[in-house]
């Protein structure tokens, strides 16, 4: 932790500067991880590789790799790298990946890549080759640093091959290269005092984790599950005056407010050891610098669809829906292993980019959930795209389902729930087999829509089917199915029944209005067919 600069009141933040140097030199808050970083780089010829979704501080992170080795403690002046870095500097190589993604020929390939070596160049000061061929520039500039002298720095390096992973001829184009890039890199090992590369997943065939083991792979290490990202602790150590602000802004106790942060924000691990979560810093950054009491969806809204998965699902379906609300588990040596991009495993590439997280270890597997509202509501828009057969429910007609659930009639919420189950895409989710499924799905497009339903949520008599809260409502559905049109008015009068009988929503209700809704859907007509207001 930061101990000669004090935690003066408001203190800049760092939303978007990736760069180390100017951070310091802006008196931004910074958080001090240069224990774990010095740790890394006093590696003699350490080569590691680190993957984590988009927004962690990647580049951040290679930046302050740049200075430490680049400039010594010239900028680390109260920082725990201050007291125990003892190394010279060295000449350094710092390239990013994702200036070839735009690339879809060889030419504009071998252009990039010279442009991405000559800003790699003046961002260090090396100089960069005379000479026409870029490999041969790559060799010159690897090779004239001398034995165990050069820091190489690779960020996004997968970022070009995510791009077009949709286009195989391209894709195809931009592996081939890499295998190149990195079989000259290789070869080249000796030369590195330091080599550190980052991306998204660890894909085969990129050329880089074939062949004998180069480097060392530290995205599930317990050691490092949070050299990225902001621990709890932290939040409240370096933001306690930006916090403090929002507390009596929002009139909320300092309790209550970080226990919102924490579900909608927190709760990411990259290790079997689940002991520590952290935070994605673009999002609670971004709520951080402009506070809002919606607690918006930051990750949906910066671009929460990373390429690889974008790109993903132009060629590949989402497994069935009603998986949503269902555990997942993966072989953890599945999550350890580099993947052909052409037969990924959804499962470890929903962890990747960030959708899923590690939730607890199981012997040999790892269980796996959505790591906070956040995330939860942005995987629900994903599947609801599938549901919904591409559409949102404001082009079916259903605008702003939020604010009916905080101001609408029964009939409005009723309409919004047919609209839903008419226009479901039923070679995606098959519907008529039980009130569950109706339910799931429900509950599923809500939270896509931004509402955090809750099902089968218990009380002391039994458990509800939907449960759905605003500021000001509190919806309360049980839902019934009939298989035929006879079926229909006994089951509505059950799920009426059922609804006085285990008491429910008739809990802590925090000033809101409660409405209980019983309903039947109907098998033949697919849609709620009888419902009722329970008194």
């Amino acid at each position: 932790m930061e101990t000669a600069m004090p935690l003066a009141e408001h203190r800049p933040l760092s939303l978007s500067n990736a760069e180390f140097a100017s951070l310091r030199a802006n008196n931004q808050i910074y958080i001090d991880k240069t224990d774990l970083i010095v740790r890394l780089a006093s590696t003699s010829t350490g080569k590691f590789f680190l993957a984590r979704p988009r927004r962690f501080g990647k580049s951040l992170l290679l930046s302050t790799f740049a200075s430490l080795f680049g400039d010594g403690l010239k900028h680390f002046d109260g920082l725990a790298a201050a007291e125990v870095w003892k190394d010279k500097t060295y000449p350094i190589l710092r390239l990013d990946f994702s200036i070839l993604k735009e690339a879809a020929t060889p030419e504009q390939l071998r252009q990039k890549f010279n442009l991405m070596l000559l800003a790699g160049c003046a961002q260090s000061g090396l100089r960069l080759p005379d000479v026409d061929d870029p490999f041969a520039k790559l060799v010159n500039l690897i090779t004239s640093a001398g034995i165990s002298n050069l820091v190489l720095l690779i960020d996004e390096y997968d970022a070009p091959l995510a791009h077009h992973l949709h286009e195989p001829n391209v894709f195809q184009l931009h592996q081939k290269y890499q295998s190149d890039i990195f079989t000259i890199v290789k070869s080249l090992g000796g030369y590195f005092r330091f080599f550190f590369m980052t991306g998204v997943g660890k894909f085969r065939h990129s050329g880089i984790f074939s062949g004998f083991n180069f480097l060392t792979d530290l995205s599930l290490a317990p050691e490092y599950n949070t050299l990225l990202g902001i621990t709890e602790a932290e939040l409240e150590h370096y933001y306690a005056p930006h916090l403090a602000t929002i507390e009596e802004q929002f009139s909320m106790s300092h309790e209550a407010l970080i226990e919102r942060l924490r579900l909608t924000y927190d709760g990411y691990c990259f290790s079997k050891d689940t002991t520590s979560r952290i935070y994605n810093p673009w999002s609670i950054l971004s709520f951080l610098s402009m506070p809002d009491k919606d607690f918006p969806n930051y990750w949906y809204q910066s671009s929460g669809e990373p390429a690889v998965l974008t790109n993903y699902l132009a060629t590949h379906e989402l497994s069935d829906p009603k998986t949503f609300f269902t555990e997942k588990s993966i072989l953890f040596s599945d999550l350890q292993s580099s993947h052909d991009f052409n037969s990924l495993n959804e499962l470890s590439l929903l962890q990747q980019t960030g959708y899923l997280t590690i939730d607890r270890f199981d012997g040999k597997e790892v269980i796996l959930k959505y790591p906070n509202l956040e995330v939860t509501e942005s995987m629900a828009a994903l599947y609801s795209k599938v549901l919904l057969k591409g559409k949102t429910l404001n082009q079916l007609g259903s605008s702003n389902v939020k604010a009916e659930f905080e101001t609408g009639t029964p009939d409005s919420i009723i309409s919004i729930f047919n609209n839903i189950l008419l226009n479901l895409s039923y070679g995606s989710y098959k519907v008529p087999d039980g009130e569950l499924a109706c339910r799931d799905a429900l509950a599923l497009v809500l939270f896509g829509a931004g509402l955090h339903p809750d099902i089968e949520k218990h009380n002391a008599f039994g458990r509800s089917d939907l449960e759905v809260c605003t500021s000001s409502r509190h919806w309360v559905f049980e839902l019934k199915f009939a298989r035929n049109e006879a079926q229909e008015d006994e089951l509505l009068q059950k799920a009426v029944e059922q609804t006085i009988q285990r008491r429910y929503g008739e809990g802590d209700l925090n000033n809101r209005k409660l409405i209980r809704i019983a309903a039947v859907y109907s098998a033949g007509r697919k849609q709620i067919s009888r419902w009722k207001v329970v008194e």
